[in-house]
């Protein structure tokens, strides 16, 4: 992509954060959900869609930690939250949660 790579592929956080914030498109916002090189920017993009799916996806998913059991948090289906959460508590050290 080189040069004309989208905003929200940006180093610059806040240049990415401000292309998420305009994005209407949820397709669009699964894909920043799922590929945004910053953490920060996966989750705005998460938050702005408010879609179940996109939450679920990166709480079983996202390769950071602390991103997963920020989108457990907000999803409905509790069975899956308690999976993350218990995933995180075997598997991490985020929060202060030692590693078993």
């Amino acid at each position: 992509m080189g040069l004309f790579k989208p905003a929200w592929q940006s180093s610059n956080a806040e240049k990415a954060l401000k292309a998420v914030k305009k994005e209407k498109n949820q397709s669009k916002l699964f894909e920043i959900a799922k590929n945004a090189p910053d953490w920060k920017v996966r989750l705005a993009a998460a938050e702005k869609s408010n879609d179940q799916a996109v939450f679920a996806y990166m709480a079983k998913n996202d390769h950071d930690s602390g991103v997963r059991l920020e989108a457990a948090k907000e999803l409905t289906d509790q069975t899956l939250a308690q999976q993350i959460y218990t995933d995180a508590a075997k598997n991490n050290s985020y929060y202060g949660i030692p590693q078993v």
